[in-house]
């Protein structure tokens, strides 16, 4: 976006979304012994013993439906990705570190998150399939692909995705939109990301382009790693941004679609049921560019 307009010939797209990495979580979880149970699939109450402990007991499933289900266990996956998960400012350092983080679920019991997941998960946006971690170097190929449809973006890194849609641009816009990225979406939350791409990209840019990461959230001085036993180097661990913060950049561009609905000019956008019947789902990009 350049002043209030949508440049559209900058639209790039990735498949590696937020919901492909929740289940991977759950994927890896579950592939090593771990039991996810959301809490819609429990009931817990106290113990007639009291001392504040619980008696768990699981609810029959085949009255709740496995859309529901589904939805809970998506639900929980996000909620424990986004409490666990980090970016790695020095990947080289995942494979020797001895950081994980506990997870306490729903029934009371506690998941141990070890720091391959913890940060193994993150370095996918970054690391491309097949590489080595740390592999951050432009893929010339990649890059030069010139739309959405085009071959190869489905393995688009974030770094890879944010150089492609500027590139796209005109020339003389490009510095500019190199010093005003803007980060939104639950996976941008995790701690580091910010740092790590802008990084990424200051090492692949000319000197004279300043790469700027924006985002509301602020990362505060850090207080070390949170649920570990073992310390991790402090330049390998960064604390959580505040939680108001956290919320208007996982909704920023439901903020956005909130505030363009509110607009005295947004009904000239409206598109009819039978308008939509006549020309299909290409009248949405018509109408709304």
């Amino acid at each position: 976006v350049y002043e209030g307009h949508v440049m559209r010939k900058g639209l790039t797209r990735s498949g590696l979304t937020g919901d492909e990495m929740s289940n991977l979580f759950v994927q890896t979880l579950q592939g090593a012994g771990a039991v996810l149970r959301p809490r819609p699939t429990i009931t817990r109450r106290e113990s007639p013993a009291g001392s504040g402990t619980y008696v768990v007991t699981d609810v029959d499933e085949s009255k709740m439906g496995a859309s529901r289900r589904d939805f809970w266990m998506r639900d929980l996956a996000k909620d424990m990705k986004m409490r666990c998960c980090r970016t790695s400012l020095f990947p080289h350092l995942i494979a020797v570190s001895e950081d994980y983080e506990d997870y306490t679920m729903p029934d009371g019991s506690t998941v141990s998150v070890k720091a391959d997941l913890c940060w193994g998960l993150a370095e996918r946006l970054f690391t491309r399939e097949g590489e080595a971690p740390g592999s951050e170097g432009a893929n010339a190929a990649l890059l030069q692909e010139s739309g959405p449809s085009a071959g190869g973006l489905e393995k688009l890194v974030l770094p890879d995705c944010v150089e492609l849609a500027i590139n796209k641009v005109d020339v003389d816009l490009k510095r500019e939109l190199f010093g005003n990225i803007i980060l939104s979406g639950g996976n941008t939350l995790w701690p580091g990301l910010p740092q790590r791409l802008g990084r990424v990209l200051g090492g692949r840019l000319p000197k004279r382009i300043k790469v700027k990461i924006h985002t509301p959230s602020t990362v505060r001085a850090n207080p070390g790693p949170r649920g570990s036993r073992a310390p991790a180097p402090d330049p390998f661990c960064l604390p959580r941004p505040r939680v108001a913060q956290e919320v208007e950049q996982h909704y920023s561009s439901w903020i956005g679609g909130s505030i363009l609905s509110s607009l005295g000019t947004f009904h000239q956008l409206w598109i009819s049921k039978e308008e939509f019947a006549e020309h299909g789902a290409k009248i949405v990009e018509q109408r709304c560019a």
